[in-house]
């Protein structure tokens, strides 16, 4: 099965509400050199807040944009957990079980980022030829609820109980090299890391978000403390440098 060609997310939901930037031009000086620390993955549909620190878009608003970048949900999540961070971005599923577990540290949630078409996937040898086939097998993932989701659903498309496979949890580059030397016959994964692995007849797609369109999204989110000390104009101003960094040519390639 080929796989799907780039971009799997597209923002599709900034344009609405790229106003907000225009009219947050003028807000710098509610929030003169503060810096924002926020929490990203190693995925690229990620990337664009770099662009935006890039750009300076953060500077021109008035405060400073740090980004630390993990390569886990489980270290992002638990980051932001100890309040390393003051922003997430992350999968819903994600937000909402820090909400769960961690109730005061629950995000304020500012801005639905893109949902996932296909970049959210179940990754197994090729001689698993089908989701049935995965009863009884040993399938890798994350210690994440987007992970535990992305599994269940793909299980239950085929009528298949959580229970009859045998879990088996690692980070993700951990679990590609697990795949790879046989330890495991599945994951879930996404980009980047499952990219290679898509790329070679070796192995084989069983199920992506793409099955399940509109049910995994991306979102960005701050901690409680950071809209109580700044007022509602802390967030928006983060939402505008993310929105100032597409130029029409950026939104255009979404298309």
């Amino acid at each position: 099965m080929s796989r799907p060609t780039w971009p799997w997310r597209c923002t599709t939901y900034l344009a609405p509400v790229v106003a907000l930037a225009v009219g947050l031009g003028g807000c710098q000086g509610l929030w003169e050199r503060a810096t924002l620390r926020l929490a990203i993955l190693d995925w690229p549909g990620y990337e664009f807040f770099y662009l935006a620190r890039r750009r300076g878009l953060d500077r021109q608003l008035g405060y400073e944009l740090r980004l630390n970048q993990f390569s886990s949900l489980q270290d992002q999540r638990q980051a932001y957990v100890r309040g390393d961070v003051e922003a997430i971005a992350t999968t819903l599923p994600e937000a909402m079980a820090i909400c769960r577990d961690a109730p005061p540290r629950c995000p304020a949630i500012v801005l639905v980022l893109d949902q996932s078409n296909g970049a959210d996937q179940l990754i197994a040898s090729s001689s698993v030829s089908n989701l049935a086939s995965l009863r009884g097998r040993r399938v890798g993932l994350e210690r994440s609820v987007l992970g535990e989701f992305v599994l269940l659903r793909a299980l239950q498309s085929a009528g298949i109980d959580l229970t009859a496979v045998q879990l088996r949890y690692a980070g993700p580059q951990a679990l590609v090299a697990q795949l790879k030397a046989g330890g495991l016959d599945a994951i879930v994964t996404y980009s980047p890391h499952g990219d290679a692995l898509l790329d070679d007849p070796g192995w084989r797609l069983l199920f992506s978000s793409r099955n399940i369109p509109g049910e995994v999204v991306d979102v960005l989110a701050v901690s409680p403390e950071l809209v109580a000390s700044n007022t509602e104009d802390v967030p928006e101003m983060l939402v505008a440098a993310l929105l100032l960094a597409f130029t029409p040519t950026a939104l255009g390639s979404c298309s």
